[in-house]
Parts: C-alpha cells; sequence; structure tokens
C-alpha cells in the first residue's frame, strides 16, 4: 500500500510540473450550450456576452472555443490534400476557436498566422497542429501553410497556419 501511494504520488506530481503546449492558470471556463439555432443569432450572443465580460476589469481575456480543453471533442472534419485523391481522406478532430484562442493560452504558432477578426465571417480557413500536417503528407510547417484541403469535390479550405501539438486531454 505505501508503495502504491508513492507511485501514484510520483505520476500526480509529473501530471502536475508537465509542459502541456497551453497556458491556463487563472483561466475559467464557461460551456455555452448548443443550440440548433441560426449560428449568426448564436455568434451575436457570443459577441455581447464577451463585451460584457471585457468591461470587468477583472478579465484580461476572453476566447471563444467549441470545446474547452480537458473535455472530449464532439466535433470531426474528414479532408485530403487538393490535388491528391479522395481516397486519401483522413479524419480530423474538429474544434472551433476564435481570433483570440492561440494568443490567450499561449499556443505556439510555427508558422503561417493565426486568425483575425476580419477571419469571422470566412469559415474556410484552418489552423492545423503538427500531427494533421504529417497526416496530410506535408514535410514542414511552412510547407503547409497557404495550400488548401477539400472535404468534398467542391468545398475547399485554406491553411493560414500551423501551431505545435499540445495536449487537448
Amino acid at each position: 500500500l505505501l508503495i502504491g501511494t508513492g507511485i501514484i504520488y510520483k505520476q500526480v506530481n509529473y501530471l502536475m510540473q508537465k509542459d502541456i503546449g497551453y497556458e491556463f492558470s487563472s483561466t475559467i471556463i464557461l460551456k455555452a450550450p448548443r443550440t440548433n439555432e441560426d449560428q449568426t443569432i448564436y455568434q451575436k450572443k457570443i459577441l455581447s456576452f464577451r463585451e460584457s465580460m471585457e468591461k470587468n476589469p477583472g478579465v484580461t481575456g476572453f476566447t471563444f472555443i467549441s470545446d474547452a480543453p480537458g473535455q472530449e471533442i464532439s466535433n470531426w472534419f474528414s479532408c485530403y490534400r487538393k490535388g491528391f485523391d479522395s481516397s486519401t481522406e483522413n479524419a480530423y478532430f474538429r474544434t472551433d476557436i476564435d481570433y483570440e484562442f492561440i494568443r490567450f493560452f499561449r499556443i505556439r504558432l510555427l508558422a503561417g498566422r493565426d486568425f483575425t477578426i476580419e477571419d469571422k465571417q470566412d469559415q474556410k480557413k484552418l489552423i492545423i497542429n503538427l500531427k494533421a500536417l504529417k497526416r496530410l503528407g506535408y514535410e514542414t510547417p511552412e510547407d503547409a501553410v497557404e495550400q488548401f484541403v477539400k472535404d468534398s469535390p467542391d468545398r475547399e479550405y485554406k491553411i493560414i497556419g500551423v501551431i505545435d501539438d499540445f495536449n487537448y486531454y
């Protein structure tokens, strides 16, 4: 029993000290309910909430994410590189984020750029991580930036940035 307690203590201590790839101290996560509302109305509500939170002097940042770190990701996205056969398609976890997410959590951007406030209307841009980069067959983060992936023959998405992998769970 004493040996088991020691092992558990060491593992918990390791997890508490491990660099998980993003900064989350002093962060409160509020889960917005999923609704069947029109996305435009839903986004207006989120922006209204953001504006009210930013007026509070105790709030130093705000970001939107569809699936909070530490929880299971519920969205999937299947795609393949433009110019390649659709049989090379792979499924990826997809998390919807806003233009503050990478800065807010201090995630390392390896190549390309972050989303901007102007990108919010353009749902055809992606930021991928290193694991997705490798599965898509790119050699370096720079190789992937400004390239396109497709999820169907008539729909494509531009890769605008590549971030480092981080431990989501």
